[in-house]
């Protein structure tokens, strides 16, 4: 049999054969693109351990469709690597904390904010803005601060007739042998042992902080524990009587226990302040925002300032929403000239051969003394 094929015959059978091709290919590939889209549609957060509530956060993903994927670390330092491994690729909203900030945009890691998506701006207490590390928060914006002070068993100060002064002499000069659950973070404790001794946490050469050394090798007969995590649980135990701690552990705890009490000493404190930053490579800015603005939301923050996550509010359209102990309040509206005797971390004011480094070796020594 003699097959006589036209031109357009056998365009016509072409055609049907690449149709039929890019009908497999589109079954084939049509999946992958949906997977695609749905990824697209998503933000890679790098935040603190346990900072939020994920059963919370879902409200926000099933009302927009913006997938939120949280990964954790427990230091700036920790953080700071993981941007220098990557030059912040890879996630789109990170929570430094002030010295870390300070570090990063040094480092041209982060990008500038646009101001304009945000709903909240008006709002943030004006308290914690313009401070050394982003002067005039281009950079970044405040998400949570605690400053450090003192938890306090006040049962058994009155049980024993003690008289609850504002000194952090309470836990370095302890005339009454009771317990102490000292912060576990040389950026913690030895700052706060260098307010103690020389009324400055940040001016620390060798000479001081063998002084310091000492101080804390003294100390160490009077503690129960060195305390990374929930230092509340040593005084709701009653296994100590003082803990020095965030204000965030110890306002949580008091909340449901009127034993305890939260002091901050007369000779000033360390403050903190965590911050909403966007790395200098990230390309979802948009979805960024609208997660900033359910995060700042009077309601979300109610929600994380209540539960287990108990953070400090930083914008003042909540305040009234929420039931405030007497001491809880007057910290969180505390005004400017009182903030000011609260003292941040200064990195990098630190002086060779003094680095954090050095900071983290002597804290091992005094621990292993």
């Amino acid at each position: 049999m003699i097959y006589n094929f036209t031109y357009k015959t056998i365009l016509i059978r072409i055609s049907i054969i690449l149709l039929w091709i890019a009908i497999i290919f589109g079954f084939l590939l049509f999946p992958g693109l949906i997977r695609n889209s749905k990824l697209d549609n998503s933000i890679n957060v790098l935040a603190w351990s346990g900072m939020y509530d994920l059963n919370y956060i879902s409200n926000f993903e099933q009302k927009t469709g913006i997938k939120v994927r949280i990964s954790y670390y427990e230091s700036n330092e920790e953080l700071l690597v993981k941007l220098r491994t990557t030059k912040g690729k890879g996630y789109d909203l990170i929570i430094p904390g002030d010295y870390a900030v300070h570090i990063l945009k040094n480092e041209n890691l982060l990008k500038k904010l646009d101001k304009s998506k945000l709903e909240f701006l008006p709002y943030l207490n004006p308290i914690l803005l313009g401070h050394y590390y982003d002067k005039n928060n281009e950079y970044s914006l405040p998400a949570e601060w605690a400053v450090f002070g003192l938890g306090i068993n006040k049962e058994y100060f009155e049980k024993h007739k003690i008289n609850i002064f504002e000194s952090w002499s309470l836990v370095f000069d302890n005339k009454y042998n009771y317990k102490i659950a000292m912060a576990n973070d040389p950026l913690v404790s030895i700052p706060i042992a260098s307010l103690y001794l020389f009324g400055d946490l940040n001016d620390l050469n060798i000479e001081k902080l063998e002084k310091i050394k000492e101080l804390l090798i003294k100390q160490k007969k009077y503690i129960e524990a060195y305390a990374e995590f929930r230092p509340d649980y040593y005084l709701t135990s009653k296994s100590a009587q003082i803990a020095v701690s965030s204000s965030a552990y110890i306002f949580r705890a008091l909340q449901s226990n009127n034993t305890i009490d939260f002091i901050i000493p007369q000779e000033g404190t360390l403050v903190t302040i965590e911050n909403f930053a966007l790395p200098k490579r990230t390309k979802k800015e948009n979805l960024v925002y609208k997660f900033l603005n359910f995060l700042m939301d009077p309601q979300t923050v109610k929600h994380h300032f209540e539960s287990e996550q108990a953070l400090f509010p930083v914008t003042t359209n909540v305040f009234d929403q929420l039931d405030l102990k007497p001491n809880i309040k007057k910290l969180l509206t505390i005004g400017k000239e009182s903030f000011n005797k609260f003292h941040f971390l200064r990195i990098d004011k630190l002086k060779a051969p003094v680095n954090e480094e050095y900071l983290r070796e002597l804290w091992i020594t005094i621990k292993t003394t």
